[in-house]
């Protein structure tokens, strides 16, 4: 198990389309071929990364997303997600690092953006059927702060309060989970 951990799950794709198919068959005969990547399926990082405690709002975002691993987990551990799947989902105590180390290498000034495509990364992709990787989108969405307020200024807000912590007027995981 120690050494299962150490190691990122990703499952490769079933079914490809007919044209990632018809493209790499062409490549094996040394034969050019053209697929475009969009913008969105690419990653940037920055040439460093951005550390988490600069990153607004993020104490609100490691509270959302602790309860949405600890959802997805209780999902796939009850049947309701992954019960097809060819192989079992596997989740390890080293998910919240990876996790957390794609946000501070790949952050781009958002913040919600930025963990909502980790957990996509490291969370949707270990599932294969389509139902069930819409339920985990589902999630996904939720996982999200507030910064209607800058998180990152020290000022005092003229109501007396601090102006540094983001709040979250989302419903509970817990609560969406129950609706799937």
């Amino acid at each position: 198990k120690a050494q299962l951990s150490r190691f990122v799950y990703i499952k490769e794709i079933d079914k490809l389309p007919q044209e990632v198919r018809l493209a790499r068959l062409l490549g094996s005969i040394g034969e050019d071929n053209v697929i475009t990547v969009g913008a969105d399926d690419i990653l940037r990082t920055p040439a460093q990364g951005t550390p988490r405690g600069e990153i607004p709002g993020m104490r609100d975002l490691m509270k959302r997303y602790v309860e949405f691993a600890s959802s997805i987990e209780e999902l796939v551990e009850g049947r309701e997600l992954g019960k097809k799947q060819s192989q079992p989902v596997y989740f390890s105590s080293r998910d919240d690092r990876r996790v957390m180390s794609f946000v501070e290498r790949f952050y781009d000034g958002d913040p919600n953006g930025t963990m909502q495509r980790a957990l996509r990364y490291y969370f949707k992709e270990r599932f294969s059927g389509e139902k069930d990787r819409q339920k985990v989108e589902e999630l996904i969405r939720y996982v999200k702060t507030d910064l209607s307020r800058d998180a990152s200024s020290k000022r005092r807000s003229l109501d007396g309060g601090s102006g540094v912590s983001a709040t979250t007027t989302l419903p509970p995981i817990a609560a969406v989970k129950a609706e799937l």
